[in-house]
């Protein structure tokens, strides 16, 4: 699985698991909203090929949440709320989502996700 993010990531891109079934991904020179978007559905999509674990075909979907420094957050721990703010808004609306942390996420919800995600960690 990390070999197919990695293919699927920009040149200088990070990726790192944080544990379980969840990535971190840093993009080098990400300033536009556009650049975590395209590049979350890239991964949305290298995911969604079939592996083969022995002779089983295995699917497997994937939610993604990205958050852009300074234009999101300030520090590199706000930057890491707000993405995975974004990816349980991400898993919330479905499968294979890509969702960039935004004002569109009510102040509550917000609040609400990363209490979630600093409980999941």
């Amino acid at each position: 699985m990390s070999q197919r993010l990695e293919r699927a990531l920009p040149d200088g891109s990070l990726l790192a698991r944080q544990g379980g079934d969840e990535f971190v991904v840093l993009l080098r020179g990400a300033v536009h909203i556009e650049t975590p978007r395209a590049a979350g559905r890239r991964l949305v999509d290298a995911l969604a090929r079939r592996f083969l674990v022995g002779a089983q075909e295995v699917f497997v979907s994937a939610a993604v949440g990205a958050a852009l420094f300074a234009l999101h957050a300030a520090t590199p721990d706000a930057l890491f709320r707000g993405a995975g703010s974004a990816m349980y808004r991400a898993k919330h609306i479905g499968r294979s989502k890509v969702q960039v942390f935004g004002p569109e996420l009510p102040a509550p919800r917000i609040k609400r996700l990363t209490i979630e995600a600093d409980l999941r960690r």
